[in-house]
C-alpha cells in the first residue's frame, strides 16, 4: 500500500527504522514509479533525480538531475539550474556517449556569469573548451572562446577578449565547416 504521513516526526521515526538497503529499495521503486506515472516523469524531473541519487542509481540521478536543470534554465530559474547542472557534472559518466550532455553541461559558464561567478564561469568554460578539443568538436570549442570573450569583458580584460576572439576567427578560417555565425560573434568582440 501506500504511506502518507500527518506528522513529520511520526515518518521520521519509522524511516530510522528501515535498513538503508531498504530505503534505497523504495526510492528506486518510487523513481520508477514517478516516471512510468507521469508520462515518462514530465514536470517531476528533479524529484525523480533525487530518488535515483538516494537509490544509489548515480548515473540515472545524473541523467535526470541534466533534465531538470533544462527545464529550469529554460524557466529562468538560475539558481536552479545551477544546482542541478552541478549535481549531473556529478554523475554523467566521462564516456563518449555521454560527450554531448557534459558539454552542455559546461553552458553552467554562462548561468555563472548571469550571477557575476566569474572565476567559476571562466573554471567551467575551460574544461568545455579542452573537452571540445580532445573530441575535435571545432564548433564547441568556438563556442566556449566565445564564452570566454564574455568572461573577460565582463571582468574588464579586453586585451584577452581580443585575443580570444582572434583565436575564434582562426579556427574559422581553417575549419572544413561553416562557421560563419561564429565568426560574426568573435568579430563583435573586437
Amino acid at each position: 500500500g501506500s504511506w502518507r504521513f500527518t506528522h513529520s516526526k511520526l515518518r521520521d521515526g519509522i524511516l530510522d527504522d528501515i535498513q538503508a538497503e531498504e530505503i534505497q529499495t523504495l526510492h528506486k521503486q518510487t523513481a520508477e514509479a514517478k516516471i512510468t506515472h507521469y508520462k515518462g516523469g514530465e514536470g517531476h524531473e528533479a524529484a525523480i533525480a533525487q530518488h535515483w541519487e538516494k537509490a544509489q542509481e548515480l548515473e540515472k540521478a545524473g541523467d535526470w538531475y541534466f533534465k531538470a536543470a533544462q527545464i529550469a534554465r529554460k524557466a529562468y530559474a538560475t539558481a536552479t539550474s545551477v544546482e542541478y547542472y552541478e549535481k549531473a557534472s556529478q554523475y554523467i559518466p566521462d564516456t563518449e556517449e555521454s560527450r554531448p550532455k557534459q558539454l552542455q553541461i559546461y553552458g553552467l559558464g554562462q548561468l555563472y556569469l548571469w550571477q557575476s561567478q566569474i572565476d567559476r564561469a571562466e573554471t567551467v568554460v575551460k574544461k568545455m573548451k579542452t573537452l571540445a578539443e580532445a573530441q575535435n568538436d571545432e564548433v564547441a570549442v568556438a563556442k566556449a572562446l566565445i564564452r570566454l570573450c564574455d568572461i573577460s569583458r565582463d571582468a574588464v580584460q579586453y586585451e584577452q577578449v581580443v585575443e580570444y576572439a582572434k583565436q575564434v576567427e582562426e579556427l574559422c578560417e581553417n575549419s572544413t565547416q561553416d562557421m560563419s555565425s561564429l565568426k560574426v560573434d568573435a568579430l563583435a568582440h573586437h
